[in-house]
């Protein structure tokens, strides 16, 4: 298949479009590298369409602060059963002595 060369129309729009992609990934990464107070700082509470990032980035934050406390709680429960289910095997084990040991002092 045969490539034919753009029209410097063509060329140009391909150009703008180059253009604003770069512009949006640089407000990104911007947006990513400051703080969240910062973040809230710079965000108006009436962030306009034509300006939604810095909305989507605080929403972003969110859900990853979401989520990495309900990984946390998951671990928190596992590990509070985990401890219960070891101090149930300890209470059961103390128990089993005391009564051997009140059953060998009642025979002997």
């Amino acid at each position: 298949m045969a490539e034919y060369p753009r029209s410097p129309r063509a060329e140009r729009k391909a150009h703008e479009i180059q253009a604003a992609r770069d512009a949006l990934a640089e407000e990104i990464r911007q947006l990513a590298e400051i703080s969240d107070d910062e973040l809230i700082l710079r965000t108006p509470a009436n962030t306009s369409l034509s300006r939604p990032r810095p909305q989507m980035e605080m929403q972003r934050r969110l859900k990853d602060a979401v989520e990495r406390l309900a990984v946390e709680t998951i671990r928190s429960r596992e590990s509070s059963e985990q401890l219960t289910g070891q101090l149930d095997a300890s209470i059961a084990r103390l128990t089993t002595e005391r009564l051997s040991g009140l059953e060998n002092r009642q025979s002997g």
